[in-house]
């Protein structure tokens, strides 16, 4: 199977790539690909640290802080507000 590049601008770049790293072009442009697969596939991922970071700046910021939902959504007596 093949591709046939017609975008001069991504055939001087994928040159330059299997040039600066000593591999074919071929090589080159497969690794590229997957590079950029792997860095898809981690950035769907679901990120835990960055939910984490996300709410810490958000309480350093002065934004509303987690609460429990109970307080805002049932009264004093227990009834739905």
């Amino acid at each position: 199977m093949g591709l046939n590049i017609k975008n001069e601008h991504v055939e001087r770049d994928v040159r330059e790539l299997a040039r600066l790293t000593g591999l074919g072009v071929t090589d080159s442009i497969g690794f590229a690909v997957r590079d950029m697969l792997n860095r898809e596939r981690k950035s769907d991922a679901l990120d835990i640290d960055g939910i984490v970071a996300m709410i810490e700046a958000a309480h350093r910021d002065g934004e509303p802080s987690i609460q429990d939902p109970r307080e805002f959504l049932y009264d004093d007596a227990g009834l739905p507000r």
